[in-house]
Order: structure tokens, then sequence, then C-alpha cells
């Protein structure tokens, strides 16, 4: 019997925004993603998205923190769209790419 214990198994978790919205998720995400690929660094996790649908992998507890995380700032790109609606356009993003998505590693 072995008194070792066994590491962390990583998790896969799938988060559905909405409603989907192009710009919100574009500032959500950042030019080329650079938003998503701050949040991974910050918190120990894999990000990849398709649209409105994002899939976070690492350990149970960053997955379900990076979650709550891109949740709220999500609900933060509202609030803000909805009081600058004149500056929060497409155009105003630059080349922003939020519908970049990564090969997954295995989890």
């Amino acid at each position: 019997m072995s008194t070792e214990a066994e590491p962390p198994q990583a998790l896969a978790s799938d988060i559905v925004l909405y409603p989907p919205d192009n710009r919100r998720l574009a500032n959500l995400c950042g030019q080329f993603d650079e938003h998503l690929r701050q949040i991974e660094r910050r918190m120990g996790v894999e990000i990849n998205n398709r649209g409105n649908v994002f899939r976070v992998i690492g350990l149970p507890r960053e997955v379900a923190a990076a979650g709550r995380l891109i949740e709220r700032l999500y609900q933060t790109t509202s609030e803000y769209c909805h009081r600058n609606a004149s500056t929060c356009t497409s155009s105003s993003l630059g080349s922003a790419n939020c519908s970049r998505t990564r090969r997954p590693r295995s989890a």
C-alpha cells in the first residue's frame, strides 16, 4: 500500500457566456486574446474558446476560480459597453480576435 498522495487530476470545465455579444467578447478576450493569456498565466490554467463558449483546463480549484473570473469580467463588459456605447465598438477594438482557439493539451 502506497502512502504517497496521488497528484491532483486536471479538470476541464465549459463556460457558456450569455447573451453572446461580439463586442463584449472582444473586450473580454483582448487583442490577440492577451487578456485570456494573462488569466492563464496568473491562475495556472489553460483557456480555449470559440465565440461565447470557453473551456478552462487545470486543477479543480483554479478552474473554478478562473471560470468565476471569466463570468464576472463578461458581466463587467456589459456595464462598460452600456455606459460607453459610443466608444465600445468593434472598430475601436482594433484587430481583437476572440474566436481563436488553441489545440487543447491532454487533461
